[in-house]
């Protein structure tokens, strides 16, 4: 999780003492801004695969299975994407 240094973070540290998987926290001394922030978060990542998330998306169960299924069938694809189910 990444954001900036004033936002709520009792939250964000109540979620990563509860969360049942390995959550990082990063602080931005200041507001980034969107594009800068997002760049940051993937230069942060580790793992081999990013999936990325906004904060409005549901994914259904499936989704970084069917994701990572992909992209081991597929090892010359850079990306994997699916379509939008919209709801109102």
């Amino acid at each position: 999780m990444i954001g900036r240094a004033t936002a709520p973070s009792g939250i964000i540290r109540e979620f990563a003492a509860s969360a049942t998987y390995p959550v990082k926290i990063f602080e931005n001394e200041s507001n980034l801004g969107s594009a800068a922030n997002f760049e940051r978060a993937i230069r942060l990542c580790e793992g081999n695969l990013i999936a990325l998330s906004d904060q409005d998306d549901i994914w259904y169960p499936i989704r970084l299975q069917r994701s990572e299924q992909e992209l081991t069938a597929h090892p010359e694809a850079g990306l994997v994407f699916s379509d939008a189910d919209v709801h109102q």
